[in-house]
């Protein structure tokens, strides 16, 4: 079994954010989508506002889950169980 961990603030979750976790599920048997809290930063909507749009954006996957996260992405896909780590590139011009 492949399970992938796809870890971001996804705040929001965007339609990029969407179309990499479509592609990534099609890849993989399990996909986590994990909602981190970084506190260097400040949100626009909290860790549960953040994963219930991402749970709702993701409904029609099956084979995905949506969870928060605490921690380093590679200890939080140590402790998952995940075998690949999914990221998303950006281009310079869409740099915040």
């Amino acid at each position: 079994m492949i399970r992938a961990l796809f870890s971001g603030s996804f705040d929001p979750f965007t339609i990029g954010h969407l179309d990499i976790a479509e592609r990534a599920a099609a890849q993989v048997d399990e996909l986590v989508v994990g909602v981190g809290a970084n506190p260097a930063k400040t949100p626009m909507f909290t860790v549960e506002q953040r994963v219930a749009m991402a749970s709702d954006a993701l409904a029609h996957l099956g084979n995905v889950r949506v969870a928060a996260l605490q921690g380093a992405t590679m200890d939080a896909a140590r402790g998952l169980g995940a075998t690949l780590i999914v990221k998303g590139v950006r281009g310079t011009d869409d740099a915040a």
